[in-house]
């Protein structure tokens, strides 16, 4: 796939519908089989020795509230019970606050951390992850945790139709998802979660319930 000049990655980015460098599709075209993401590669490789399971993340720089905090670390335990045998990433956008949280949440439960900083240092966090992306403006940096990821985890501060949520990161970064059809989870800062395809990372016994 030719390498997409800055100036139509940016574009791209915009419009929330930025393509993988790395196309699994196109892989699978050529091959005229299924392949499957498990064991393949940030730099492209597949490892026959291990699967691993890729959750990105996007929060409000206000930081979660305690039941987002909450709802956070149930989904990331349950994810690391599910899949003992996957290596497990989590991927963030190293800002102040959420993102924060969200690294210290992951490292606890013993996920590996793929940190995606970006170019304007204000509010970075400056996590120590295990992987760095170069530092690249916010829009591009959200596109690329979403194509990283199997699944989104999202937890914003406003509603998407209140006026705060105009400039809101966050909701630009599930947007993209959206048109990407990975899956995603939103919990909002009062409890309520909605989502599309995120249930099936849960373990058999949640999924019942």
């Amino acid at each position: 796939m030719p390498s997409m000049r800055v100036s139509d990655t940016q574009r791209e980015a915009q419009r929330g519908v930025l393509s993988y460098y790395r196309d699994l599709s196109q892989v699978q075209q050529t091959l005229r089989v299924p392949v499957s993401r498990e064991g393949f590669e940030q730099d492209g490789s597949s490892s026959a020795s291990s699967k691993r399971l890729d959750i990105g993340f996007t929060g409000t720089r206000r930081g979660m509230s305690q039941i987002q905090r909450q709802q956070v670390m149930d989904l990331l335990s349950d994810i690391s019970v599910a899949y003992p045998d996957y290596d497990l990433w989590a991927h963030h956008g190293d800002c102040v606050e959420s993102d924060e949280d969200f690294h210290d949440m992951a490292r606890s439960i013993g996920y590996r951390i793929h940190v995606h900083p970006p170019d304007n240092r204000k509010l970075r966090a400056f996590c120590i992850g295990d992987k760095y992306e170069p530092t690249k403006p916010y829009k591009i940096r959200n596109a690329d945790i979403v194509r990283e990821s199997q699944l989104l985890i999202a937890t914003p501060h406003f509603n998407e139709r209140d006026g705060g949520s105009i400039y809101s990161g966050t909701w630009a970064t599930v947007r993209i998802a959206k048109r990407r059809s990975v899956p995603y989870v939103i919990f909002h800062s009062d409890g309520r979660r909605e989502g599309k395809k995120w249930q099936r990372f849960l373990t058999n016994s949640e999924k019942s319930q």
